[in-house]
């Protein structure tokens, strides 16, 4: 499904969600969800969460997060898989400045 900007989406396992600027995505187990800017994606299990300058990225158990970093000239990907180096299922992350990861629920 492919939505545009502010929009919020919720599907089950196995969900291809696509969105624009400002959104909320939610899938379940396997899901592959990609959104813009300031966005909030939660996937379960196996899922992979692609998201841009701004997003809250959340992945249950083995899931990938890729988050799109622009440095002002080209795009850097920070990627975290859940359950290794430190990074846990069920926890909200977001990169900083410095294209860390740093756990949402640490403000």
């Amino acid at each position: 499904m492919i939505v545009g900007k502010d929009s919020t989406q919720i599907a089950g396992d196995r969900a291809k969600l696509t969105a624009g600027d400002d959104c909320t995505l939610m899938g379940g187990d396997k899901s592959v969800l990609t959104a813009g800017k300031n966005s909030i994606l939660v996937g379960g299990a196996r899922s992979k969460l692609i998201g841009s300058l701004g997003s809250t990225l959340t992945g249950g158990e083995n899931a990938t997060l890729i988050f799109r970093c622009w440095n002002g000239k080209r795009y850097k990907n920070v990627v975290a898989r859940t359950g290794k180096d430190g990074v846990e299922a069920h926890v909200p992350y977001q990169v900083d400045e410095a294209d860390n990861l740093v756990s949402k629920t640490d403000e």
